[in-house]
């Protein structure tokens, strides 16, 4: 399985970014221009857990979204007091999301 697609929403200095992920990805650029959040935020999918500071300031809502190539999308909520993680493929979302994410 690979990942297909990223998408980040308001977690740490990073208010939107979406990319398409082939063979390989490179993260270049300044200094503070968000290489470090977007690798940060990958990690905090695959980590689960709550992390209120991962939002970015002045947010009240961040999200995650890593797609993978059969079609399933793992997406985190970050709100301040808590945070979710779904697994969804084709529409449904998966029982036990931390679980499956474990198994990949």
């Amino acid at each position: 399985m690979k990942v297909t697609a990223v998408r980040i929403h308001n977690v740490l200095g990073i208010e939107d970014l979406e990319f398409r992920a082939g063979k390989y990805v490179e993260f270049t650029g300044k200094n503070a221009s968000g290489k470090s959040s977007a690798l940060t935020a990958i990690k905090a999918v695959v980590k689960g857990g709550h992390d209120a500071t991962l939002l970015r300031n002045g947010a009240k809502k961040g999200e995650i979204v890593i797609v993978l190539d059969d079609g399933m999308e793992i997406v985190k909520k970050i709100r301040p007091l808590s945070s979710d993680v779904e697994v969804r493929r084709d529409g449904k979302a998966a029982k036990a999301p931390m679980e499956m994410i474990r198994a990949l």
